[in-house]
């Protein structure tokens, strides 16, 4: 019987490990200046509302239950090893000893494009890349298996667990159709920008062979999926062969010889079928934003009010300081009549009438009752007279007192 997981369950789901440390993701997020505080944690869903570490936090600790095992081989099959190596740690760790791993494996061969010597590597180094981190986001961590990396003297193969999920196709996948079985690590990987988020993985593995005739594969299975990078030098004579043509320059012809024009791959259109947030495939075209980051300003507002009711006079920036809720979503928050502050002689947030200051909302006490009146009159939403952000004429509000005489 084949096994079938349910998407989305492990990453939420609480981890059996409690006792986690996270120094190598720690450093990782230093690097890229993004906060990895509690707070920030379970923002990216590492704790979960009950303050329990979830199996996301699981894959970005030392204790990492997961590893990435490579194997290189002296020929075309598996009889005879050239070197083992697994890793193992905290997946951030795994993925970059596995790429430093890759790249020392990456010989280099010499071609040439007109009178200058061009080194080219066996492998597109963004193709190597994309297939890593791909077996990395999109795998089914509720399989204990670990993710296979197999080197040949022909070919690379990237072996991850788990089919395609979410009833895609392997026709939609070259598409550029996207949804990650993990999607919080996917958040993680993007706040780090390891991922784009934007479905272009495969374009960009496709990519790196377009001035190659031997083309990558790609094979799902009911329970894993396989991507098949061919040598680019293999059986190739390396004198004869001609360097690929720098993006945006067209190769010229040579004397006496028929000549087609390459012409660089533009990058697909963002188009709305995609999250505006993470980029994420929607499940219908009449949103704009996926439920996880749906979910994520829930929590992101969550944070804003707990911080708030524990220190009343705060102000946005000095809320963002000390919670990493953008101050952008902070001031929408306030605006939407979520969020209050209690300062509202600080002036940070204005009456977009008279520009008084005021704790939340868009307009002053005041304002909103000479509003209501035009409103009123005009047969209109009060509020859409406040979206337009104009303030009112001196007729119109002697108009509004007028009315409130009589």
């Amino acid at each position: 019987m084949v096994r079938t997981s349910n998407v989305g369950d492990y990453d939420t789901s609480i981890s059996l490990n409690q006792d986690l440390t996270f120094s190598y993701a720690e450093q990782r997020f230093a690097e890229v200046n993004v906060k990895f505080e509690a707070i920030h944690k379970k923002i990216l869903g590492l704790i979960n509302a009950d303050g329990y570490y979830t199996n996301t936090a699981l894959l970005l600790s030392e204790q990492c239950e997961h590893s990435i095992k490579c194997a290189a081989f002296k020929d075309e099959t598996k009889a005879n090893f050239k070197a083992r190596n697994e890793f193992t740690g905290s997946i951030l760790k795994q993925l970059d000893d596995a790429y430093a791993y890759l790249e020392l494996n990456n010989n280099v061969h010499g071609a040439f494009s007109g009178l200058r010597r061009v080194d080219l590597p066996e492998y597109p180094v963004v193709a190597l890349r994309e297939a890593l981190m791909n077996s990395a986001v999109h795998r089914d961590y509720s399989s204990p298996s670990s993710t296979l990396i197999n080197l040949y003297t022909d070919r690379v193969e990237f072996v991850s667990m788990g089919s395609l999920s979410h009833n895609l196709t392997i026709d939609d996948v070259m598409n550029g159709i996207s949804h990650s079985r993990n999607n919080k690590l996917a958040h993680v990987f993007y706040q780090l920008e390891l991922i784009e988020g934007f479905g272009t993985g495969i374009q960009r593995i496709i990519g790196g062979y377009k001035d190659f005739s031997i083309k990558p594969t790609f094979t799902p299975s009911p329970s894993s999926f396989v991507v098949v990078l061919p040598n680019r030098h293999y059986n190739a004579d390396v004198n004869n062969i001609t360097a690929p043509t720098p993006p945006g320059v067209v190769r010229q012809a040579p004397p006496k010889a028929t000549h087609t024009v390459i012409q660089p791959t533009p990058e697909p259109a963002r188009d709305n079928t995609k999250c505006i947030i993470c980029g994420q495939t929607l499940r219908s075209q009449t949103e704009k934003v996926c439920s996880f980051c749906m979910r994520n300003e829930d929590l992101l507002y969550r944070v804003a009010r707990d911080y708030i009711e524990e220190h009343p006079s705060a102000t946005p920036p000095q809320i963002f300081e000390n919670t990493g809720v953008p101050t952008k979503k902070i001031i929408q928050f306030l605006r939407e009549e979520r969020l209050s502050l209690s300062k509202a002689e600080s002036g940070f947030l204005l009456c977009m009438n008279c520009h008084k200051p005021i704790g939340t909302g868009k307009l002053c006490d005041a304002c909103k009752k000479d509003f209501r009146t035009i409103a009123k009159k005009m047969n209109v939403n009060p509020q859409e007279l406040a979206d337009e952000r104009r303030p009112l004429s001196n007729m119109q509000v002697y108009s509004a007192q007028k009315n409130r005489r009589h």
